[in-house]
C-alpha cells in the first residue's frame, strides 16, 4: 500500500523534524527505516538508538548493524554524517510513496568493499527470511 505525496508529507515531517533536533546536537541516528518508526496514539516516535554515535564527519568502522537497503553508500565506506541519515529518511519517503522498497543505492553505484556489502546483505537477508517463517 502506498500514500499519496500529502500523506507521505504529513507522515514524515515529524521525523525530519525529530532527527534535525538530533543532528543539532550532534547525535546521528544510523538506522532509520519503518520498524524503527512506531505509531503511538498517531504520533510517530523513532525507536532503536542502539546505533546512535556522536561521529560527525568522522571516519571508523560504522557497518555493523545498519540495515544495508536503507543505508547510504558512504557507510559502506567507512564515513557517517547527518546525510547517512538523510538518504535513510528518502529511502523510507519513496517507500512510502511507491508501496516498494527500492533498490539500494550501492548495488547501483560505484562499489563500496562490495565483499562487506555483500556479506551483510546476506546477513540481512538471512534474518529477514527467518523472522517471516517465524511469523
Amino acid at each position: 500500500e502506498s500514500y499519496n505525496e500529502r500523506e507521505a508529507s504529513d507522515t514524515i515531517r515529524p521525523i525530519i523534524d525529530a532527527i534535525r533536533y538530533c543532528h543539532s546536537i550532534g547525535v546521528i541516528h544510523r538506522d532509520l527505516k519503518p520498524e524503527n518508526l512506531l505509531c503511538y496514539h498517531e504520533t510517530i516516535k523513532i525507536a532503536d538508538f542502539g546505533l546512535v554515535k556522536d561521529i560527525e564527519g568522522k571516519r571508523g568502522t560504522l557497518t555493523g548493524g545498519v540495515t544495508p537497503v536503507y543505508a547510504a553508500p558512504e557507510t559502506f565506506d567507512g564515513w557517517a554524517s547527518r546525510f547517512c541519515d538523510q538518504y535513510s529518511l528518502a529511502i523510507v519517503y519513496q517507500e512510502l510513496l511507491t508501496g516498494e522498497r527500492p533498490e539500494p543505492a550501492f548495488l547501483i553505484s560505484k562499489p563500496y568493499k562490495v565483499d562487506t556489502v555483500k556479506a551483510t546483505i546476506s546477513q540481512a537477508l538471512f534474518f529477514e527470511r527467518k523472522a517471516s517463517r517465524v511469523a
